[in-house]
């Protein structure tokens, strides 16, 4: 013990911690500084890609020129997003992006989002369902809680099998202070040892998704921090060979749902 009668051993505990969100914050701060300052020539870089893919500058014979450009816009565009995703995760993480509260109507902010990932659904043979019993109407940023749908949807197409679908369904809670919006599908579902892991910053739920399916396993860290921006949560039920359920449960806007 101490002089003072506390363990000597709470000022390190304290130190420690402190150390720790001093690195934290700093890898925020290194990654938000490299995608800012890639998002700027990477995006000039598309732009030229695109002129030249678009016969602009005159039209480009068929053959191995012709892929090489087209890898080099997927590759491109690859990178722009994945740029604009840590943007965006280490601004909502530091509160650094406002939210823009409106009423809104779920119904429509459902209707976007899957206007915003039919191409991709259909791409995959991929089904799209929706069930919205009622009109609920939630104030909220509504840009954003369709960039939080978009990115479960897109998950979702991503590891459902072809010839399935995805499904969105709203639920009121009994007293109609919450709403709940499932997005299932009917993929492989989740190892459960990879269940706590999955709304982690850079973190899949397998190695081997990083290189199946594109991206970083920054969209699910993005939709918690949406969400909980909102005084909302996310949770995620899973079987695996059955598919999985994500929840995301926000107040409605009066406390009440609308009639």
């Amino acid at each position: 013990m101490s002089e003072a009668g506390r363990p000597t051993g709470a000022v390190l505990v304290f130190e420690d911690i402190s150390l720790e969100q001093e690195v934290t914050r700093a890898k925020d701060e290194f990654a938000a500084m490299i995608s800012h300052e890639l998002r700027t020539p990477l995006t000039s870089i598309r732009g030229s890609l695109a002129l030249m893919a678009s016969g602009t500058f005159g039209e480009l014979p068929t053959g191995p020129l012709h892929d090489l450009l087209d890898m080099a816009l997927t590759n491109t565009d690859r990178l722009v997003r994945l740029a604009t995703q840590v943007l965006d995760y280490e601004r909502l993480s530091s509160g650094r992006m406002p939210l823009r509260r409106a009423p809104a109507s779920l119904r429509d902010l459902v209707s976007a989002s899957l206007d915003t990932v039919r191409g991709a659904a259909d791409a995959a043979g991929i089904g799209l369902e929706v069930e919205v019993p009622s009109p609920i109407t939630l104030h909220v940023d509504g840009d954003r809680i369709v960039q939080a749908l978009v990115n479960l949807l897109s998950n979702a197409i991503k590891f459902s099998y072809r010839g399935h679908a995805v499904t969105v369904h709203v639920r009121s809670s009994t007293e109609g202070s919450t709403v709940n919006i499932d997005v299932t599908d009917t993929g492989r579902g989740i190892p459960p040892d990879a269940v706590g892991r999955i709304f982690d910053r850079f973190r899949q739920a397998d190695s081997s998704d990083a290189r199946d399916h594109e991206g970083a396993g920054l969209g699910l860290a993005i939709v918690k921090s949406i969400v909980e921006a909102h005084d909302g949560t996310i949770t995620v039920r899973s079987t695996v060979g059955t598919g999985s359920t994500f929840t995301i449960t926000l107040p409605t806007s009066d406390g009440t749902e609308p009639s």
